[in-house]
């Protein structure tokens, strides 16, 4: 995975500091928004968490049946004893992973992760992603996101994100397209406190009835 470690980006690598850090960004109120309009959890819904760290999605919908893959031992290990016996939780690489047979989950969250994957990498992991959802399923994208007219604040905030591989809303489709029949893109500025750009990816496996290929909002 490409990322930054050095300096203060170390310092995230550590669970507390890290939803410390989430805390004050306002992060929560955000998540709670992305789950409500775009993840979109019902009951018996089966969701994986692709790079779920210490699982704060999964602290806002508690009762799901949850599956979190992330390959920092330090943030499962805090999930683990978070949730103490509720979800299930797995240290491992999202590029290389091979969990339940194909066809397996309703929806697959990747929140964070593909701005921290090379273009090979991202189409692995959108490829592993649409083997394992169910026909009807989606999976969910959440990643900082360059765009014309930008605020400053924004961009040079996105400029020192850890991942090493943050694109154009439009790069972010086109990976996810190659692999998904249907992408649809959308922009939102209004997930934290500080002045950020969210790209948030919706892709399902097959197309519904009456759907483009690709969309924008």
């Amino acid at each position: 995975m490409g990322e930054s470690t050095d300096g203060l980006h170390s310092l995230l690598s550590f669970p507390a500091i890290y939803r410390l850090f989430q805390d004050l960004t306002g992060a929560k109120a955000g998540r709670k928004r992305v789950i409500d309009e775009y993840i979109r959890p019902y009951p018996e819904a089966r969701i994986l968490d692709l790079g779920c760290g210490p699982a704060d999605y999964f602290a806002e919908m508690i009762d799901a049946d949850y599956t979190g893959i992330d390959h920092s031992a330090a943030y499962i290990d805090a999930a683990l004893m978070r949730f103490r016996g509720r979800g299930r939780f797995i240290v491992g690489d999202v590029t290389q992973f091979a969990l339940e047979e194909p066809g397996s989950f309703d929806i697959v969250i990747a929140a964070g992760l593909i701005h921290h994957l090379d273009n090979e990498q991202a189409r692995e992991v959108h490829r592993s992603a649409a083997r394992l959802l169910k026909p009807q399923g989606r999976m969910v994208t959440i990643d900082p996101a360059y765009v014309s007219g930008q605020s400053v604040i924004a961009r040079y905030l996105i400029d020192r994100d850890r991942g090493l591989h943050v694109r154009t809303i439009e790069a972010y489709a086109g990976l996810a397209g190659a692999i998904f029949p249907s992408v649809s893109a959308h922009m939102r500025q209004d997930l934290l406190r500080i002045p950020y750009t969210h790209c948030i990816l919706e892709c399902r496996p097959s197309l519904q009835e009456g759907e483009r290929r690709t969309s924008n909002t």
